[in-house]
């Protein structure tokens, strides 16, 4: 199974100390996990589509893929067993639908893993942090409103 979390450390501490942010960090933290979360899903290889239908988006289904809520963040995972192989380049030999690469042997259609290529994306951190200010800009205006 693949997981995904996406956290801010100190989050429930913050919420407390913030008063009237609370709905408004939650909707930001929102807005970025459904961002990573779709970027996933996109950069998903498709095959025979079990691995893409595991984020849930394929179907429509709320069981898997779907942000859950913590403390500190927001998760979502897809129960694929063999994601974790391709996301690790954890397959057992180079064959015509795999590569070697450094860390190990992928998917030709994902070298490097799914999630490995879009964490470790500076521009794409650079934007999520933007998303971040922006979607909590967004709803304190409304809120002040």
């Amino acid at each position: 199974m693949i997981k995904v979390d996406v956290k801010i450390e100190g989050l429930k501490e913050a919420l407390k100390k913030v008063g009237a942010w609370p709905d408004a960090l939650e909707e930001a933290l929102d807005k970025v996990a459904n961002n990573v979360r779709e970027r996933i899903i996109a950069a998903t290889p498709h095959d025979t589509g079990t691995l893409k239908a595991g984020w849930g988006e394929v179907y429509k289904t709320r069981t898997w893929g779907q942000l859950d809520s913590h403390e500190s963040g927001r998760t979502f995972s897809n129960p694929v067993p063999y994601g974790e192989i391709l996301e690790e380049g954890l397959y057992p030999k180079v064959g015509r639908k795999t590569v070697q690469t450094e860390g190990g042997i992928f998917s030709k259609k994902a070298p490097g893993g799914i999630m490995g290529p879009i964490i470790n994306d500076d521009n794409y951190t650079d934007y999520l942090v933007s998303l971040f200010v922006q979607a909590l800009e967004e709803v304190l205006e409304k809120a002040s409103r």
